[in-house]
């Protein structure tokens, strides 16, 4: 339960398919008179296929908190990774939750199907009884699938039952349950000497597809061959013949499955147990019956003419926003970018190394998918949210978003989760609360997550790009032991002091430590290295910290130098020096002095080579001063 409301958790996948819109609004409709909530959490693809977007796409299931979930419901033809069901299954046992299937039959959940054996079985014995044909067919769908070879096995029966012989050699296609393939499969039949008098389709799509192949190749539908399909999408009311077919209605599915899940909540006590929906039997035109109910196919096809036209339209403007996005300079600007009319009803999180620049966007930084926490990075519906301090953008995980309380208690729509990723690299999700079921944003799901996808490992790619690149650029211009510039870094640098007309003398401090040899021969090369740097703060920070607007190197092994674009006086500089490194010696406890001899000069503009010389000059005789003075 959340803030009051039971929760519904639903995984599926193809949210954009015509008969979503009509399912999830009948579901909704009847729970939500019973203080239910519907989180809904899909992925474009059905996990099906071997790929690495497959892996970005199953992880995002491990953002389900079950600890607030009192139901599950799980679409079986939509999620087809066996593993991820039995973990989801596992869970909700876990959790003592209900966990339902949709079109399934699985032993450790309860399940609710529509009869597939009786409707198919129906429209198959009126092309037989009613029609008078022995001579069938069976378009089935994906070889060794097992739905498809359910429906198979339902048509092998009913043959039997009119004593019609069954060969699958020659009585059996493959179509996949797709456009392409039905095609191809029915080209290869039509190809053979004898032609069957009806094609009996495993579902509508295949359906349509070899109605159009029979009439390119010549044949009438159903004067020459009868076609039949089965679920009984929508596009079988505008196809010429209009499709005779087993209407699985998405609507009395979604009534249903709600009715189903409030009597499991009532009745706990139940065994888990499967309920069955008797289908309805469309008869029409492709099997030489009358369509019972005209189509508007005008209408229809305006309809389909403006999602198209919204989606180029749409489509094209979030390309736009791609670029901008790849280009911005950190993430306030990307927060900016995404407050955009296209965008609305949406709220889209990231997880919290996102936004740190210099982790690898190819190698997550937390051992859970998400990690504990995550950062808002667009909330459409929130006018204040952009300017909200960066700090107050980060949720915890486990709630999934912000303003949830105001949410669920406004709107009593599905929200809609899906997963954002660049390949099998989980990026964030997002989270749609739409205020209708109109099945326009249910295609803009889908789309909004592809584009979002693509514009943040973008933006993402080029923050790390730009941190490898600041970073190659220390290395070629800064010292790693001391951390000042090195003699590139330093000559860089001199020569931009030198372009600026309002630099007109400069001091250069040259400084070599004392007995470095002594140190390392005596003492160690680590601790040579740190008389090194100590020399180098007693520059940078000693007279630094006196003196601003200077630029330090290690211009060689022992030598530090420094440059300030003013006159300096040397009797300061030498004072600050030694009184840091007295101050170190003191403090140190170690086992030798550091010092260090120092030249200093002050000249109007002049060539580094120049400077260079008089101060090395100067601080070589200084050095010579300290042994004289230490032989005496």
């Amino acid at each position: 339960m959340l803030y009051g409301y039971k929760i519904l958790v639903y995984c599926t996948s193809k949210i954009d398919y015509e008969n979503f819109s009509d399912f999830i609004s009948a579901l909704n409709i009847e729970l939500i008179k019973h203080n239910w909530r519907i989180l809904v959490f899909c992925t474009d693809s059905d996990l099906h296929s071997q790929t690495k977007n497959k892996d970005g796409e199953r992880d995002f299931f491990n953002l389900i908190n079950f600890n607030v979930a009192d139901a599950l419901l799980v679409s079986n033809r939509y999620i087809l990774d066996d593993e991820l069901k039995s973990n989801l299954v596992r869970q909700a046992k876990i959790r003592n939750i209900p966990a339902i299937f949709i079109a399934a039959n699985n032993p450790d959940a309860y399940n609710i199907n529509f009869n597939q054996r009786s409707g198919l079985g129906k429209i198959i014995t009126h092309v037989i009884k009613h029609h008078r044909i022995r001579d069938l067919h069976f378009m089935a769908g994906s070889e060794n699938s097992i739905e498809s070879e359910e429906r198979l096995e339902i048509f092998k029966n009913t043959l039997s039952k009119f004593n019609i012989p069954f060969d699958k050699e020659t009585m059996v296609s493959y179509g996949d349950f797709w456009d392409v393939p039905a095609k191809s499969a029915t080209e290869k039949l039509l190809a053979r000497e004898k032609i069957p008098k009806a094609i009996i389709c495993a579902n509508d799509t295949m359906a349509i597809s070899v109605t159009s192949v029979l009439k390119e190749k010549g044949f009438y539908c159903p004067e020459d061959v009868i076609v039949t399909g089965f679920d009984g999408i929508p596009s079988i009311h505008f196809t010429t013949p209009k499709i005779s077919s087993i209407v699985c209605d998405a609507k009395r599915l979604g009534y249903e499955t709600a009715t189903f899940l409030l009597d499991i909540v009532k009745n706990p006590q139940k065994a888990p147990y499967n309920k069955d929906i008797e289908p309805t039997m469309f008869i029409s035109e492709s099997c030489g019956c009358m369509a019972k109910q005209p189509a508007n196919t005008l209408n229809y096809l305006n309809y389909l003419k403006d999602c198209y036209r919204r989606y180029r339209v749409e489509d094209a403007a979030l390309n736009n926003m791609t670029v901008s996005i790849h280009d911005c300079k950190d993430i306030t600007e990307v927060i900016a970018k995404l407050k955009n009319k296209l965008l609305y009803n949406v709220m889209c999180l990231v997880k919290a190394d996102f936004i740190v620049a210099q982790s690898n966007p190819n190698i997550p930084m937390t051992k859970s998918v998400y990690g504990d926490t995550m950062f808002v990075i667009a909330d459409s519906d929130n006018e204040e949210y952009i300017d909200l301090p960066l700090e107050q953008h980060f949720i915890k995980t486990k709630d999934y978003i912000p303003r949830m309380k105001q949410i669920l208690t406004s709107y009593s729509y599905p929200l809609i989760f899906t997963p954002i990723h660049n390949s099998d690299l989980s990026i964030g999700y997002l989270c749609f609360f739409f205020k209708n079921y109109e099945k326009q944003n249910y295609t803009k799901v889908t789309q909004i997550a592809s584009w979002m996808g693509n514009a943040l490992s973008g933006y993402r790619n080029m923050q790390y790009q730009r941190y490898l690149q600041t970073k190659l650029e220390k290395m070629y211009q800064y010292d790693t032991l001391t951390g000042l510039f090195n003699r590139n870094g330093f000559i860089h640098t001199y020569n931009k002091i030198m372009g600026d007309k309002n630099v007109t003398t400069l001091t250069m401090v040259m400084c070599d430590l004392d007995n470095l040899k002594h140190i390392n021969d005596n003492f160690s090369h680590n601790e040579g290295d740190n008389a090194i740097c100590i020399v180098g703060k007693a520059l940078s920070k000693g007279v630094g910290n006196v003196v601003s607007g200077g630029y330090y190197c290690r211009y060689g092994g022992d030598e530090i130098i420094g440059i300030f674009p003013t006159e300096v006086s040397a009797d300061l500089i030498k004072e600050q020096l030694n009184a840091f490194i007295d101050s170190y010696n003191i403090t140190s406890n170690k086992p030798y002095k550091v010092s260090t001899s120092v030249g200093v000069v002050t000249s109007p503009k002049a060539t580094f080579e120049e400077l260079f010389a008089k101060a090395d000059k100067l601080m070589y005789e200084e050095k010579v001063t300290k042994k004289h003075c230490r032989k005496n």
